[in-house]
């Protein structure tokens, strides 16, 4: 099936970054529930199908914010010594491009350029992961600030395009792909937990946020039950673009495969209560 290869340059602001302990830049979960959200806004006209998303990450810069007091922090004053207890919010911004592999049979040059100038739209009045979205998109291919499509047939023309040098969707070579580690049972505490002690003294790699699963439920003060979630981590590899060119084209392959990330359907069908990525 021939493909498009969808490119997003994005410059986010304070977005929420604080998705657990020894956690780095976005969170996969967000980053899908933003790709959903931007296929809904891209299906008005015609059925858009979005198989797999990738993340490139340019820049990125955390910083604790504004101290946060809630009611369970503030001690009776009889008890307190010195300072209330409060505790911190982290924040980041980043720069980096998002890569949507969406199904092209069936569509015209047209109907595709439609498609990113309805995502253009979507993506200028839309926020990540809490965070706002400072450069304005355009579905102009002349813009630097643009959103452009690339037709791709084979992992060979991905690389191609993430290495391009000849128009303004330029990346730069000190840019890192996140990369799964694709762990065996990514969902397992244990199994996480040794991945990254194994990898620990590694810059390369990180926890990332990557789904959900359901613990238990509450009930609304209706009477209406909803579901309670804890947020699943699994290990990902930060690979530098400048590091591509020197693979073989079995290697270039393996890394496509690992850039591209989905929707967990096997695990969610053996257990409803993921909702996690791979």
């Amino acid at each position: 099936m021939n493909h498009v290869l969808i490119r997003i340059p994005l410059t986010v602001d304070d977005f929420h970054a604080l998705a657990g302990y020894y956690t780095a830049g976005p969170s996969m979960a967000a980053i899908y529930g933003f790709v959903s959200h931007l296929e809904r806004e891209a299906s008005q006209d015609f059925a858009v199908t979005f198989e797999k998303f990738g993340f490139l990450l340019d820049t990125y810069a955390a910083r604790l914010g504004e101290q946060v007091k809630t009611s369970y922090d503030v001690l009776p004053k009889a008890k307190q010594a010195g300072d209330t207890v409060i505790s911190g919010y982290r924040y980041a911004s980043l720069t980096g491009s998002l890569y949507i592999l969406m199904p092209a049979d069936g569509f015209t040059t047209e109907d595709i350029n439609h498609v990113l100038d309805l995502l253009a739209r979507a993506v200028n009045r839309a926020r990540f992961q809490g965070g706002h979205i400072r450069n304005m998109l355009t579905a102009n291919p002349a813009d630097k600030q643009s959103i452009t499509f690339t037709p791709v047939t084979s992992p060979d023309d991905v690389v191609a395009r993430l290495l391009n040098t000849t128009d303004n969707a330029v990346e730069r070579k000190s840019a890192k792909l996140y990369l799964s580690k694709h762990l065996p049972d990514a969902c397992d505490k244990d199994t996480l937990l040794d991945a990254f002690a194994e990898h620990l003294a590694e810059y390369k790699y990180v926890l990332v946020c990557n789904g959900y699963v359901e613990v238990g439920e509450v009930l609304d003060s209706a009477g209406q039950p909803h579901a309670v979630a804890e947020p699943c981590f699994t290990l990902a590899e930060l690979m530098p673009l400048s590091a591509l060119p020197q693979l073989t084209y079995s290697e270039q392959a393996a890394i496509v495969s690992r850039f591209f990330w989905t929707f967990d359907e096997e695990l969610c069908a053996k257990d409803p209560r993921y909702l996690t990525l791979k």
